[in-house]
């Protein structure tokens, strides 16, 4: 819980520390191989990606990041292998780990382990209703990337609009995750050709962010490149 904690106020180091630490009581006292020790390590994968991201940004962490995208994959991995030793990986905290591979896979670069990890994820997902739900919406989103990445323009759309229905759905389409998804609906329909409708999927999250008070952000800044 303090690692929860701290990851939500931004302290991405100290969240770190306190995940490792409850590792290692996990750890010693044999614990460790359980559903509850899964999702820890599912929880330190997070943050070591969030982190990662941090690092990339700035010059001369490039050696670090890469630590950190090595550790991250290899507590996702074995999260997933102690699920699986539980016969718990088909369930919501599997598709939750499952989807956390893809997210680091396609951050390396290997787009058709992520989209592999992606629909593995979504089979779960789809098993178990849970497909319809925020985790459901955020998990087409990052399919819907992946297909864009390979160049697969129409499967990506098809999977931003399944994400976006969700969204409308359970009325939070209007929310931070809903600007990244009508902006990469936006990226997706140019590099189509599509100028008309991209220009809509834009404007539509110019006015969320203006709604909520972050049009005047880096993100929002990223936002306003794009239109």
């Amino acid at each position: 819980n303090i690692g929860v904690a701290e990851y939500a106020r931004g302290d991405i180091n100290s969240a770190i520390e306190a995940y490792e630490e409850a590792q290692r009581i996990r750890e010693l006292t044999g614990t460790m191989e359980s559903p509850d020790g899964a999702i820890l390590l599912m929880h330190l994968g997070i943050v070591m990606g969030a982190r990662q991201a941090h690092l990339i940004r700035h010059i001369g962490v490039e050696r670090r990041a890469r630590r950190d995208a090595d550790t991250q994959l290899e507590h996702l991995a074995e999260s997933r292998r102690i699920l699986e030793r539980c016969g718990q990986v088909e369930s919501f905290e599997g598709a939750l780990v499952l989807t956390n591979i893809g997210i680091a896979e396609r951050a390396r670069g290997n787009i058709e382990l992520a989209l592999e990890a992606y629909s593995k994820a979504r089979f779960i997902r789809k098993s178990t209703d849970t497909l319809e739900t925020l985790e459901g919406a955020q998990l087409l989103n990052s399919i819907g990337a992946a297909k864009g990445d390979r160049g697969d323009l129409e499967g990506a759309l098809d999977a931003y609009g399944e994400a976006r229905r969700i969204r409308e759905a359970t009325g939070t389409l209007a929310s931070a995750d809903g600007v990244v998804l009508l902006t990469n609906i936006g990226v997706a329909k140019r590099a189509c050709g599509d100028m008309h409708a991209a220009l809509q999927a834009y404007a539509e999250a110019r006015r969320i962010r203006e709604q909520t008070d972050t049009l005047y952000t880096p993100d929002g800044a990223q936002l306003l490149n794009s239109i």
